[in-house]
């Protein structure tokens, strides 16, 4: 057997093709399942309908325990029995640009609703740093000639030009702070089964809404917290002038849905 480390490509379907992530929930703890299986090796990945894709480095023997345990995760997860994953190697450069494009527009080939950009179970989220899940964006490592920009483009979007402030979060309303939080972190919404996620959202939701000069009121009715958990929440994670991770993915994950609105308005006038 092989020990040399190299790429590989690697799918999964459910058996009798059962689409596997029946709500956004399912989806969201699936794409956090599979983060924490692949993180140190993985590439980039895609879930969706009744199957996902993902792309390791490593050598064959490492990948095939990676998938068992992957699909252990995947099948507990969305309740589906799961065929064996197929495995091919990479055999090139060129064959990574065309996984990149195959995989950030998954759900556009399946017809899903929403741009492909904004898809919960599309790795694209986590290279362009629009969610803060612990997927590195070792792709960018492996491949040091690849962009950010060219991934926008494989979108059909235009990288955003403005700079992270969260003054652009100004006039926003608490929902749409929590929407946004709970996007960037992929929870489902389940604090029994997310504890830490679920504290990941609220630490952030204070900390921003806080510095926003949002009421404490107003944030401890959307976070189902005492008002004082609110500034116990807010005091855990200042917001600095060197923004942290969370602030940062929140607002790329912000600017990301003002530059798909722009580009569906463009596309309706034309």
């Amino acid at each position: 057997m092989s020990t040399a480390s190299e790429f590989y490509h690697l799918t999964t379907s459910s058996a009798g093709r059962l689409t596997l992530f029946d709500t956004e929930t399912v989806l969201r703890r699936c794409v956090t399942a599979l983060i924490s299986r692949i993180r140190t090796t993985g590439l980039m990945f895609s879930l969706v309908d009744d199957h996902f894709h993902y792309v390791l480095e490593g050598t064959r023997e490492e990948v095939g325990l990676i998938a068992r345990a992957v699909s252990n995760s995947i099948r507990r997860l969305s309740g589906r029995k799961l065929s064996p994953t197929y495995i091919q190697p990479v055999e090139s450069r060129r064959h990574i640009a065309r996984l990149i494009e195959y995989l950030a527009l998954q759900s556009e080939r399946h017809g899903l609703l929403g741009h492909p950009a904004l898809y919960t179970g599309s790795s694209f989220l986590d290279l362009i740093g629009a969610r803060a899940c612990g997927f590195p964006a070792t792709l960018f490592l492996k491949f040091p000639r690849l962009r950010r920009a060219q991934l926008y483009e494989t979108v059909g979007l235009a990288p955003p030009l403005s700079e992270l402030s969260l003054d652009a979060l100004r006039g926003e309303s608490a929902e749409r702070l929590l929407a946004l939080a709970e996007a960037i972190y992929a929870y489902g919404g389940d604090r029994g089964s997310q504890p830490d996620t679920s504290r990941r959202v609220r630490r952030l939701v204070a900390g921003v809404g806080r510095a926003l000069e949002m009421r404490d009121e107003e944030l401890s009715r959307i976070l189902g917290v005492a008002p004082r958990s609110v500034r116990r929440y807010a005091a855990s994670m200042e917001v600095r002038a060197e923004l942290p991770s969370g602030c940062r993915a929140l607002l790329t994950r912000y600017l990301l849905e003002q530059s798909v609105q722009r580009a569906k308005a463009s596309q309706a006038a034309n």
